[in-house]
């Protein structure tokens, strides 16, 4: 949801439409119905998929698809509603979880002076779990706030950003293969800072442009069942991206951390276009 809601407010609000934070992910949005790039529809409709590999002390992989409608109120506010399932299979040294997660959300974005965008979700999701032989579901509320910008210098085109997510949960006391397991809350947060660097020309004559990034990602987790721990460990991302045909390209290949001690790797192909 992060991911959409941020490709959504830079390319309704007048910036550019590329991700800021890398991401494994598609991202397609009727935005780009008009032959005029610089024509905003009041009403739009977008639609972002994305995926991650995870290891370490959890093993497995996440995928989601985000699909949000919006009203464009003024030049410089806008507000929707989306719809999401997410799916996620993961094990660590003794269990496998499998979770899907259909979730209903509103957000917003807002820009300011120059180019500088403030977008935010709140959403309430309904995960169902099958962990150690057993099925339940879980009661999720998220929330997320994020502000980006742009600014240019000499040959470089710089977009820092900074972003602060969360969600808490209430997971039931359950009985699984090992015996009975008590109710679990988990709050999880997680704060970002750090920037993209663009080169301004082209690579040769290939019309792409390379680009890399970096960031900072601080991560606070607190359980009943695994009690507290955090992490702080950097993002690192590098790609290109130009236009190709009629639409816009960009490839790209990052890497951090999710937990204090699982590793995720996200390969991300996103291709914007009109038609």
């Amino acid at each position: 949801m992060q991911t959409g809601t941020g490709n959504n407010s830079r390319s309704r609000l007048g910036g550019t439409s590329s991700n800021i934070v890398s991401r494994s992910q598609l991202f397609l949005s009727t935005q780009n119905l008009s032959n005029n790039s610089m024509e905003r529809p009041e009403l739009n409709v977008w639609i972002s998929a994305e995926g991650r590999h995870y290891s370490g002390g959890y093993d497995g992989y996440s995928a989601d698809v985000v699909v949000g409608t919006d009203k464009l109120f003024s030049d410089n506010f806008l507000a929707g509603l989306m719809l999401a399932y997410g799916h996620v299979d993961i094990n660590d040294a003794t269990d496998n979880a499998v979770a899907n997660s259909p979730a209903v959300g509103a957000y917003f974005a807002t820009k300011f002076a120059g180019d500088l965008i403030l977008d935010g979700y709140v959403s309430y999701a309904r995960p169902e779990y099958n962990l150690n032989g057993a099925t339940f579901k879980s009661d999720r509320v998220s929330v997320s706030l994020a502000v980006s910008g742009e600014y240019r210098t000499g040959n470089l085109n710089i977009r820092p950003f900074a972003s602060v997510s969360g969600y808490s949960e209430s997971q039931p006391s359950y009985t699984g293969t090992g015996g009975a397991v008590a109710a679990n809350d988990i709050k999880d947060y997680k704060a970002s800072l750090g920037a993209r660097f663009e080169m301004s020309s082209a690579l040769g004559s290939t019309g792409m442009t390379p680009y890399m990034s970096g960031a900072v990602d601080y991560g606070h987790s607190k359980s009943t069942a695994k009690g507290t721990t955090n992490f702080t460990a950097p993002r690192l991302g590098f790609g290109m991206s130009g236009p190709v045909g009629e639409g816009y390209l960009s490839l790209d290949l990052d890497g951090g951390k999710v937990t204090s001690d699982t590793y995720d790797v996200g390969i991300r192909a996103n291709y914007e276009f009109k038609f």
